[in-house]
């Protein structure tokens, strides 16, 4: 793993691709938010503010019925946007990453010649994540409707085992996102990627090893940045541009972490 951090700190151009592409996509969203919400809210929400009660969330939803059709319209086209973007480009990050270079033409070439596999991969991935969450809330759902005489503890602790399905099952298939598509890469030619994905993952215990070290540290670099929030707080300007740039150094520091997750699990398949 070493030897991994180094080289793509080495290519940090890549990082900060994904990172500027991350961040634009991130800036329409606030964008779209402000325009369709936000700019509502001084007219709209204050008067709820002042007469508060428990019905204040029922009493947005009316105050905001004509808006939230095209608001919902204007989320879900940033959001397959954002999909097919982050789709597309894969193939040339994964390139990118693996060769410690980053060089346009051959970063698009590879973008285009793999979208439609990674396409294929992320469709499999949500099915399977439908199918989940389905399962998820039909667990919970049963377990809820099997209790006769419920109390705030046990009402809490029979949504547990529901709540720990879908934490695993996510855990799996993201770690199955990842691993056919840079397997895909690797092994263009081979038709089977899509069962070596899963028996990797299933069968070997560097899959879940790796995920559970760059998830502790990614709760870290969070953990660090939020007692910042909490200790410095946004008071005056100065605090205000600090927090701002170290946000964006952990989103940096985030997205390293992630691109890393593909290296090593080149370097390991």
């Amino acid at each position: 793993m070493e030897n991994a951090i180094k080289l793509l700190w080495k290519n940090k151009a890549v990082v900060s691709l994904y990172y500027l592409i991350s961040l634009a996509l991130s800036g329409i969203f606030a964008f779209s938010i402000y325009k369709t919400l936000l700019s509502k809210a001084t007219l709209s929400l204050n008067p709820l503010i002042r007469d508060f009660d428990f019905m204040l969330f029922m009493d947005a939803l009316r105050v905001y019925k004509s808006s939230l059709v095209p608001y919902g319209l204007t989320l879900l086209y940033i959001v397959a946007f954002y999909g097919f973007l982050h789709t597309f480009l894969t193939g040339g990050i994964i390139y990118a990453v693996i060769t410690n270079k980053l060089r346009f033409q051959r970063f698009f070439i590879y973008s285009w010649r793999y979208w439609a596999k990674n396409l294929l991969y992320t469709t499999i991935t949500a099915l399977f994540f439908l199918c989940v969450v389905t399962l998820s809330i039909s667990i919970i759902y049963l377990s809820n409707d099997a209790l006769k005489n419920p109390n705030f503890r046990t009402n809490i602790l029979i949504n547990v085992p529901g709540m720990v399905f879908l934490l695993v099952c996510s855990i799996i298939l993201f770690l199955f996102w990842d691993y056919s598509r840079v397997l895909a890469y690797k092994y263009p030619l081979k038709s089977r990627t899509f069962k070596n994905a899963w028996k990797i993952i299933l069968t070997k215990r560097f899959p879940i090893k790796t995920f559970t070290i760059l998830t502790l540290f990614t709760l870290m670099l969070l953990g660090i940045y939020l007692l910042l929030d909490y200790f410095m707080g946004m008071t005056n300007v100065y605090t205000i541009v600090f927090m701002i740039v170290t946000q964006q150094i952990y989103i940096y520091l985030r997205i390293f972490l992630r691109l890393l997750h593909y290296k090593l699990i080149f370097d390991f398949v």
